[in-house]
């Protein structure tokens, strides 16, 4: 078994794991699918946000593959938003 971390091109709501998504910008985006959490972390050209390095919930992966927009449902347990 590789300690390396092995490239994929697509994501879907029912895989397993931990992935971290690094986009163009320099944004990291760790996934854990198993655990249901979902953080970004900014770094390189990235444009900071708000909840940069928070924790939050992953509800679901609706698109993530290689060369297309990320989707993802997070809940941020923001009072009196559904």
């Amino acid at each position: 078994m590789s300690d390396h971390p092995q490239a994929i091109h697509e994501l879907i709501d029912s895989d397993s794991g931990l992935f971290e998504i690094v986009t163009f910008s320099g944004a990291h985006h760790h996934l854990d699918l198993d655990g249901s959490t979902f953080r970004r972390v900014t770094t390189g050209l990235a444009q900071p946000l708000p909840r940069d390095g928070e924790t939050t919930d992953l509800i679901a992966v609706v698109r993530c593959e290689v060369a297309a927009r990320m989707e993802l449902v997070i809940d941020l347990h923001v009072p009196n938003v559904d």
